[in-house]
């Protein structure tokens, strides 16, 4: 199923919903919201799971929080005035407004308490870091390659707003350095030295963490990273963020093909071309 028929029936679905919920209200049927409530949010998540585009992404995120906090600011402030206006009314003599205005100056409470619990949880849970991006891949070939992805990455950086650190140059002499008669072990030595420069940026930039976007790809060895990672943030003193985001890979592809952005058709190094053109390993 597409996104889009997702999006469709599930409009259906709410409008169903709301005439059987305003029906029942109506009909003093107190028995029917709830059940209804229920089937209608599985009947959703079914829809939901046959769905095999990306549903939300970043920017899904982003707007959905500005929306929620405008409605949020003028549910708010309209409660607010609006409560406190009946309770001077009942006061004055029109005592039917008062619970009116109770329910709403109590609903307002509720509201900022359930957020504030909220807020607290995913603060939590997904809060707490401010991102920046640092490039600096040596391993890449030939420079044409290299200077296709620096430019793509600034392109994605200028378009999500990412603050972007680039080191300047090409050593690629310090890598083949690194590499030269230990090919079938590049990879640790590759990770080695970018993760080594990344922490020393991070240091000298007074950042307190540090990770990769080496741990979205499933063709990268995550085990090899994270003993990688972490020796070197003990050598620095700075935690090295682990996280294996592989399930959102096709994900990430799916958000930046609408953005046009340069695709590799190899790992990055000299190595893994003739590997992926050639179809053998190196042994």
């Amino acid at each position: 199923m597409s996104f889009k028929s997702f999006k469709l029936l599930r409009l259906v679905v709410v409008v169903i919903l709301g005439i059987l919920v305003t029906w029942a209200a109506a009909n003093g049927n107190p028995w029917i919201p709830i059940p209804a409530v229920i089937a209608a949010t599985i009947i959703l998540l079914l829809f939901r799971r046959g769905v095999k585009e990306v549903i939300v992404d970043e920017r899904t995120f982003s707007i959905a929080y500005k929306a929620s906090r405008v409605a949020f600011v003028i549910f708010g402030v309209g409660a607010v005035t609006i409560g406190t206006t009946l309770l001077a009314l009942g006061k004055a003599g029109q005592p039917d407004l008062k619970p009116i205005g109770f329910t709403l100056s109590y609903s307002i409470c509720a509201l900022v308490l359930i957020y504030s619990i909220a807020y607290s949880y995913y603060n939590r849970k997904f809060g707490g870091y401010e991102v920046s991006g640092f490039w600096y891949n040596p391993n890449i070939h030939p420079y044409t390659e290299h200077q296709n992805r620096l430019a793509s990455m600034k392109s994605l950086a200028q378009e999500i707003n990412l603050p972007l650190i680039v080191e300047e140059g090409y050593d690629f002499i310090k890598y083949f350095r690194r590499v030269a008669g230990n090919e079938t072990e590049r990879c640790r030595h590759c990770f080695n030295l970018r993760l080594s420069k990344t922490a020393e940026i991070a240091r000298q930039n007074s950042f307190n963490a540090f990770t990769t976007t080496l741990l979205i790809s499933p063709h990268q060895k995550h085990d090899i990273i994270r003993e990688t990672g972490n020796e070197i943030a003990g050598e620095y003193e700075l935690e090295f963020l682990y996280a294996d985001l592989r399930k959102r890979y096709s994900d990430s592809r799916h958000m930046t093909k609408p953005m046009d952005l340069y695709r590799q058709q190899y790992c990055g190094c000299v190595y893994s071309e003739w590997e992926r053109y050639t179809g053998k390993e190196i042994e």
